[in-house]
C-alpha cells in the first residue's frame, strides 16, 4: 500500500504515530484496513440458473486496527522518540482519551493513512533476562484518510 518512491519500502521506515510523534522504541507496527460487506443476492442476480453462483456485494463501514510494540522506557515526558510514551499510552487507554493516529514512512511521496481513534489494548511483559516490552492496539473512530506525504 505504500508508494514505491525509491524501491521496496523497508519495514524499519514504517511507523505508527500518535499525534505528530512516532511511538518510540517500537520494533514492530501493523495496520489492518477493513470494509464490511453485505451480500444482496436475490432471485434477479442470476435468473434462470439451476445453480446460482453470482453474488452482489454492497460495501459498508470502514475501520482500521493498528498495532505497535516496542521496548518499555519509563518516563513522564509523554510520547517522544526518546521515551516511547509507555506511561502516556497507558494513560490514554485508562482515561479513554481520543487520539489522532497516522501510519506512514514519513517520506515525501509515500502513502499516509490517518484518522482518529482510541487505544483499546495495552499489554506489557517482562521476561527474565530480557528488556521489558509493551504492545498497543488502536481502533479507528470516524473518517479514515488515505493521502500522500508532502
Amino acid at each position: 500500500i505504500m508508494a514505491l518512491t525509491s524501491g521496496y519500502v523497508l519495514g524499519h521506515n514504517l511507523r505508527l504515530y500518535i499525534g505528530a510523534v512516532g511511538v518510540g522504541h517500537a520494533d514492530s507496527c501493523s495496520i489492518s484496513y477493513d470494509v464490511d460487506t453485505k451480500e444482496l443476492s436475490d432471485k434477479d442476480v442470476d435468473p434462470g440458473s439451476t445453480s446460482p453462483s453470482a453474488v452482489a456485494l454492497t460495501l459498508g463501514k470502514k475501520r482500521c486496527t493498528l498495532t505497535s510494540s516496542g521496548f518499555v522506557v519509563e518516563s513522564a515526558d509523554g510520547i517522544t522518540p526518546s521515551t516511547g510514551g509507555y506511561s502516556t499510552l497507558l494513560g490514554d487507554l485508562h482515561a479513554g482519551t481520543a487520539i489522532a493516529w497516522k501510519y506512514t514512512t514519513g517520506v515525501a511521496g509515500d502513502t499516509s493513512i490517518s484518522g482518529s481513534g482510541y487505544i483499546t489494548k495495552f499489554s506489557s511483559n517482562g521476561d527474565d533476562g530480557s528488556e521489558a516490552k509493551y504492545s498497543i492496539e488502536v481502533k479507528s473512530n470516524g473518517t479514515i484518510t488515505v493521502g500522500t506525504v508532502s
